[in-house]
């Protein structure tokens, strides 16, 4: 990217994004857990249970790709 501003925001949007997708998993484990602990079953939860993990490994991408980004840029100012 050739504006470092929007660079600069792309990334805080990157960051943002993924701590949403962090919380939001960590909220529907929370509630899995919850829903177990009330007897629903735990074959009728698995569906939720795993949009929580690719939400999850998701963030953990994002949060990848933030980090070498900016690692990168910190290597072309040198």
């Amino acid at each position: 990217m050739s504006d470092p501003n929007a660079a600069k925001r792309l990334l805080a949007e990157a960051r943002a994004t993924s701590t949403v997708l962090d919380t939001a998993a960590k909220q529907l484990v929370a509630w899995v857990a919850v829903a177990e602990g009330e007897g629903v079953p735990p074959g009728e939860l698995d569906t939720v249970r795993r949009i929580a993990y690719k939400l999850a490994h998701q963030s953990g991408r994002l949060d990848l790709i933030v980090s070498m980004a900016h690692t990168r840029a910190g290597r072309k100012k040198k």
